[in-house]
């Protein structure tokens, strides 16, 4: 079953791996989102980052998005959910599956402009064991502002990177 869903994944339309387009995903909501917490299991986004389930466009309507570690049957699987946060459809949500055998997200970041030769750790989401994977111990949970420069790494079953990005917005 998790061969068949990963294959479908990597399938993409425009030849493009899954991880590449996993990477766009979690820019996009990134880049759209106004703030972001973390906490031991998910980060989560906070704001015009909405998405049309069903023919997958934007809608730049109110949400929050959170990218979330789940154990599917023996697997650890990165899922998504959004939920509508506007009047009239609070509420509503959407879950996609995004990827198979992603074990942890790690969001590093600064603000544009800070002298610091490097990235400092802002927030994390730990391995599906709930080991956090370097910074800062513990987990934010107040919204902060998404930073303005960032790596976004996606880590694998063996633990290494699967997939990294700089995105700077």
């Amino acid at each position: 079953m998790h061969q068949r869903t990963q294959a479908m994944i990597e399938d993409d339309a425009r030849g493009r791996s899954w991880r590449d387009g996993l990477l766009d995903r979690i820019e996009w909501d990134l880049a759209n989102s106004r703030e972001m917490m973390t906490s031991t299991k998910e980060l989560r986004l906070r704001g015009f980052c909405g998405r049309d389930p069903v023919v997958r466009e934007s809608t730049h309507r109110l949400v929050e998005v959170a990218y979330e570690l789940r154990d599917v049957d023996g697997q650890s699987c990165l899922v998504r959910t959004e939920r509508l946060l506007d009047s009239g459809a609070a509420g509503l949500h959407n879950v996609e599956l995004m990827g198979v055998g992603i074990t942890g997200l790690i969001l590093l970041g600064r603000e544009e402009g800070e002298d610091r030769g490097g990235l400092e750790t802002v927030d994390i989401v730990p391995t599906s064991e709930g080991r956090l994977l370097g910074g800062k111990p513990g987990a934010t949970r107040t919204w902060l502002p998404v930073p303005r420069v960032c790596r976004l790494s996606l880590l694998g079953t063996n633990r290494h990177s699967v997939a990294d990005r700089l995105i700077v917005f």
